[in-house]
């Protein structure tokens, strides 16, 4: 009789172990999808589902007010833009994004830039941040710490994380042929043009004062592949007379007010949700305006009133 007992446990905690890995790799599947779209349009179909599944699934963003429940996924259905900003990250190579403060647009970012260094091979992202303790703070606090270490052990365990303070580097068990990272630089383009680049993220474009010379320094080292191409994203509150605004085009004023005040968009402007507006420059840039009202928790005019208070 035990040793049938004995038997029939060992069956279970067989079968179980099979559904686990079998559960397993279908989230894989559905995160890490086998192919690429050789057109924007393809990407999207193939990537945006998958991207969604990734930051609604396993990605976890840390909620520093929250002393109770800090670790939470993207907020993808109440605030529709971040879903809007994934797919001008899979299908634009420039996207620049004028924003309010607090609309989680750098952590939907650290998502998706985390979401294609575990995605595809040999990809390298630059962080450019307008201070550059506080970029490798981020990587440390938020994209580690926060991001890393709240995936499912089972996926972060096919990998190795590198152990430099203030960069981010993962290996895949499939060996060296599998090397990933992001790494911080300091303003200017000295370091940028030193390596070609899957993409750079710069962080608070508008308040770097050596924009113009990393920009102009930065375009020849983002030659991508297929799957993996070269892109920029500008993240930034609006600043006037800065080079981030006349990377923004003409159009900028407008559309912030399109975004702001809900006003009917001129040709040439959209406004794919509350709160925000879209547009292409002459340049290539594919700007999106996004105002805290975007946000439905941010439209009252006491929250307004008591932002406002926090500054002098």
């Amino acid at each position: 009789m035990a040793l049938e007992d004995s038997t029939r446990g060992q069956a279970e905690s067989a079968q179980e172990l099979d559904a686990s890995l079998a559960a397993q790799d279908l989230a894989y599947r559905r995160w890490f999808p086998p192919g690429v779209g050789e057109t924007p349009a393809g990407r999207l179909r193939i990537e945006a589902p998958a991207l969604e599944a990734f930051a609604r699934e396993a990605a976890r963003t840390v909620d520093p007010h929250d002393q109770v429940n800090p670790f939470k996924p993207l907020p993808l259905d109440e605030l529709p833009y971040l879903r809007i900003f994934f797919r001008l990250a899979l299908a634009e190579r420039k996207v620049a994004v004028p924003k309010s403060r607090q609309i989680m647009a750098t952590w939907a970012t650290y998502v998706f830039i985390l979401w294609r260094l575990m995605r595809w091979p040999n990809q390298l992202w630059a962080l450019v941040p307008q201070k550059l303790d506080d970029g490798q703070q981020h990587v440390e606090d938020r994209i580690k710490q926060g991001l890393w270490e709240n995936l499912p052990r089972w996926l972060t365990n096919q990998y190795s994380l590198g152990a430099i303070k203030g960069h981010f580097h993962i290996t895949h068990w499939r060996g060296n042929a599998w090397n990933s990272a992001m790494l911080v630089y300091p303003q200017g383009a000295d370091q940028l043009r030193s390596k070609t680049h899957s993409g750079i993220l710069w962080d608070e474009a508008a308040h770097q004062p050596l924009m113009q010379e990393a920009w102009k320094g930065a375009m020849p080292t983002i030659g991508g592949r297929k799957t993996h191409r070269g892109q920029i994203i500008l993240l930034s509150s609006a600043a006037k007379g800065t080079y981030f605004e006349s990377l923004c085009g003409p159009k900028l004023k407008s559309a912030v007010s399109v975004a702001r005040r809900q006003r009917d968009a001129p040709p040439g402007i959209e406004q794919p949700c509350y709160g925000t507006a879209l547009y292409r420059t002459e340049a290539g840039i594919v700007v999106f305006v996004v105002h805290y009202s975007a946000a439905r928790a941010k439209r009252d005019p006491e929250w307004a009133l008591e932002e406002r208070k926090a500054y002098p």
